[in-house]
């Protein structure tokens, strides 16, 4: 059987946690009965529990003059927006710009609601758009933890950027055993298009009964063609193996107006494998090098989690690299 070849060109940038440069360690799949996930360095977002939420937490309320937070070490999106009594999605619009998976020691976030203006009125939604979530899937990895990998969908005709969810698991009595903050792979999601979100944990498969998402932020990108290069996918080769549960992707990315030759551009590849029914069953970036310069050459390996890949899907997505802040 042939697989459908499906890809695309967005125009954007990519998204991680906390403000370190540590990366997550490769797991290689084996063939078992036990399904074992790989995953690249950027695919899977680092473990960071949900804070409780009491109350009793300050809510500072906006100044008379615009400020920024300058992002220390081991902290994360939503520390900051629970320090600053906003909402997730409030923090995401305000820097629309910035990596949350990739926070980086003494970056700059601006804090919305400048001259005393509620923070709510500057934002495209203070609510997360109903986006269809087409499943939430956990498989044992090596060492008896799980990964869950959830499926939205954009089926509205604008793309949408800040995308992150919370994936919760249950007791076989239905209880939220655990939950942890999942993040898109890249920042922007075009419509029709499907984008897999994930979170790692270590409870034992057989301790679950169930898992659930909830959607924390998604809101329609604001001129995105201002803030993101137009990209192409050229000499695209989908190559599967014999039982169609690993794929070998490879090409080129282009950027197809010259436009200004001395900016650094940092360009992403999200592969995302789909089953029968447009599930996500297995994703790998590929991230382009400091220093180079499209067109970029890319090669990566897709694996199932589970059942066979019926479909490729890719996105990519380029942006000019921030300067740095003196």
């Amino acid at each position: 059987m042939t697989p459908l070849k499906r890809f695309t060109g967005s125009l954007i940038a990519l998204s991680l946690l906390s403000a370190c440069g540590s990366t997550t360690p490769e797991v290689s799949p084996t063939p078992s009965a036990t399904l074992v996930p790989y995953h690249t360095p950027s695919t899977t977002p680092s473990r960071t529990p949900l804070p409780k939420i009491t109350g009793t937490e300050p809510s500072l309320l906006p100044t008379a003059t615009p400020f920024v937070h300058k992002v220390e070490k081991g902290e994360t999106l939503l520390a900051i927006a629970i320090r600053y009594g906003l909402g997730l999605d409030q923090l995401l619009a305000a820097n629309p710009e910035i990596d949350p998976r990739f926070l980086s020691i003494g970056q700059e976030l601006r804090i919305p609601g400048p001259d005393g203006q509620p923070s709510d009125t500057l934002m495209p939604t203070s609510t997360p758009l109903p986006l269809p979530v087409q499943g939430v899937t956990c498989y044992p990895m090596t060492g008896g933890s799980l990964i869950c990998l959830a499926t939205l969908i954009n089926d509205g005709d604008q793309p949408l950027e800040g995308l992150t969810a919370q994936i919760s698991l249950l007791s076989p009595e239905g209880q939220v055993v655990s939950s942890q903050l999942a993040y898109a792979p890249l920042n922007l999601l075009p419509p029709g298009m499907v984008m897999p979100l994930t979170a790692t944990f270590d409870e034992p498969a057989a301790a679950i009964g169930g898992e659930r998402m909830s959607l924390l932020s998604a809101f329609e990108s604001l001129h995105a063609e201002e803030r993101y290069v137009q990209t192409d996918l050229e000499q695209v080769e989908i190559v599967p193996d014999a039982d169609g549960r690993r794929y070998q992707v490879s090409g080129d990315l282009a950027v197809p107006t010259a436009g200004d030759s001395s900016l650094e551009l940092r360009a992403a590849l999200l592969a995302t494998g789909l089953d029968g029914e447009g599930n996500a069953v297995g994703f790998t970036k590929w991230e382009s090098k400091p220093g180079m310069n499209p067109p970029w050459h890319f090669s990566l390996t897709v694996f199932s989690l589970g059942p066979t890949i019926q479909d490729i899907q890719l996105l990519a997505e380029a942006a000019p690299v921030p300067e740095a802040t003196p």
